[in-house]
């Protein structure tokens, strides 16, 4: 299996420890997603979580390797990012929560997810294969 997701959160002054990072937790890791058809969870980002940056890598750096990341609003549900089986080609900012997301477009040899500010809700990453 082919590693299609990295999530990172980095330390951050997110407003909770007045900048001195003693409450920030630096959190990494590498998935490989299953080899299912549809949308697998990967991770929960939760609320609070700051400078946030996920990255898919194509296959062989091909951008039409079809697994592409999505987002879900975990609170109402509802898909944010790449839902309902409709991929977007193109680079985007999306609000969630009074935060910005910006996002590479999945025509990119690698798609890329960041935000700088903290999370107000928690967000669900998923990947569409």
């Amino acid at each position: 299996m082919e590693k299609v997701a990295n999530f990172y959160s980095f330390t951050d002054n997110c407003g909770v420890c007045n900048g001195d990072n003693s409450t920030c937790q630096v959190i990494s890791d590498s998935i490989v997603a299953p080899q299912v058809y549809g949308y697998s969870d990967i991770v929960v980002i939760p609320e609070g979580a700051a400078r946030i940056l996920i990255t898919q890598r194509a296959y062989h750096d091909q951008p039409t390797d079809d697994n592409y990341l999505a987002l879900v609003d975990l609170e109402s549900g509802e898909y944010l990012l790449n839902g309902h089986w409709i991929v977007s080609p193109f680079q985007k900012l999306v609000e969630f929560g009074g935060t910005l997301l910006e996002y590479t477009g999945s025509n990119a040899g690698t798609e890329r997810i960041n935000s700088t500010k903290p999370l107000q809700k928690k967000l669900l990453v998923q990947v569409y294969c």
